[in-house]
């Protein structure tokens, strides 16, 4: 659908399949493709669209508009690190990393 927002998705558990659906069913929301470490788990949650393993490739085969981050904690700070260096706008489940020491912390 032109002129929609393009999003991709990383994360295919439990929570992660709320996520896809609102991005369906959302007006101006294209949820153009899911990336999980398990390929059978992304292709289930992309329900036809493409699914990836690899963050990086997604990000840069799909350029999407808006990368949703909805995986395990302790993998949200290389993921967003992934989107940030491509200048992808993100959002992600809280928190963004388990603590405020290391190479990058928002708002520190």
């Amino acid at each position: 659908m032109s002129g929609d927002l393009r999003v991709a998705l990383v994360g295919a558990g439990y929570f992660a399949r709320f996520h896809a659906e609102a991005w369906r069913r959302m007006n101006g929301a294209e949820l153009v493709a899911v990336c999980d470490l398990d390929l059978a788990a992304a292709a289930d949650a992309a329900a036809g669209i493409e699914p990836f393993t690899d963050v990086a490739a997604m990000l840069d085969a799909m350029r999407p508009d808006l990368l949703d981050v909805a995986t395990p904690l302790a993998t949200h700070l290389a993921i967003v690190e992934a989107a940030a260096a491509r200048g992808v706008p993100m959002v992600c489940q809280k928190p963004l990393a388990p603590r405020t020491s290391g190479r990058w912390c928002p708002g520190a």
